[in-house]
């Protein structure tokens, strides 16, 4: 019988990257996006190109109750998952109290609430069968505060303390929890939360979403419970732990800083 991954923000960057390899290696799909177009093409794409099933559902998950209709398509149509990858996240730079505040709310639901909804209603059916693979995208941005980009980090510091918590948790079960936390990766991200002025990415080299998908893939089939990626991630992670928190801060406000 074939495996199933579901896949959320699967229409771009790793997301559609991690999905493509699922498929080689002979995954069958639950793939979810709030666009309804962009997932019909990659439907369409991936059906025609690795001859697997792809189910698309289509919800913004930064809505009420996305979670819950999500696992009732899955009900409905008798699909058990071996994989859960909640990759969907967004991001707002600038200083916190001049951010639109129903912006910040939606990237806390999308980035914290969301995830959390959908794997607490994945999990038991996994734990249940004794198998099963929950991986949540965290960040660079999981090990330490940013300053103007206070909440998007805020939310991957949760990401990853839920994620090695749940490990634990799981612990004996068949199911593993990981979080991948890659370095900054060129996927679109730093337009969309206007974050093309900042030191952190103005003139930087910036990892491809096919390099972080690949490393990312073979630490959730390894089932290792953090995969930092990148070398300049793994440097600040390691520093995060071993330089004094006001130090922390300060090189952080530094590197974020707007290029004016």
């Amino acid at each position: 019988m074939r495996k199933t991954a579901l896949i959320t923000g699967v229409t771009s960057g790793i997301g559609l990257e991690l999905a493509r390899l699922f498929a080689i290696a002979g995954y069958d799909l639950v793939v979810v996006s709030r666009s309804k177009d962009k997932l019909k093409r990659v439907k369409e794409e991936f059906e025609r190109e690795f001859h697997i099933g792809v189910l698309a559902i289509a919800q913004d998950l930064s809505l009420d109750g996305a979670p819950e209709r999500i696992v009732k398509e899955l009900d409905k149509r008798e699909i058990e998952l071996d994989v859960l990858i909640n990759n969907a996240g967004v991001g707002e730079f600038g200083l916190f109290w001049e951010q639109d505040p129903e912006k910040i709310r939606h990237m806390i639901h999308l980035n914290a609430l969301a995830l959390t909804d959908l794997t607490r209603l994945i999990v038991p059916k996994m734990v249940s069968r004794g198998r099963g693979r929950i991986a949540n995208i965290g960040s660079v941005a999981s090990f330490f505060p940013g300053p103007y980009m206070a909440v998007y980090f805020a939310t991957k510091a949760y990401v990853l303390s839920f994620t090695q918590a749940l490990s634990e948790e799981l612990s004996g079960t068949g199911v593993s929890a990981t979080c991948v936390c890659p370095g900054r990766t060129a996927t679109g991200f730093q337009r969309e939360s206007h974050q093309e002025s900042s030191r952190a990415i103005k003139g930087k080299r910036l990892l491809s979403p096919e390099f972080v998908a690949r490393l990312a893939f073979d630490a959730i089939m390894k089932r290792d419970v953090v995969c930092i990626i990148g070398f300049r991630a793994k440097l600040n992670a390691l520093l995060s732990k071993v330089l004094p928190l006001w130090l922390v801060r300060r090189i952080a406000k530094s590197k974020m800083a707007p290029i004016r």
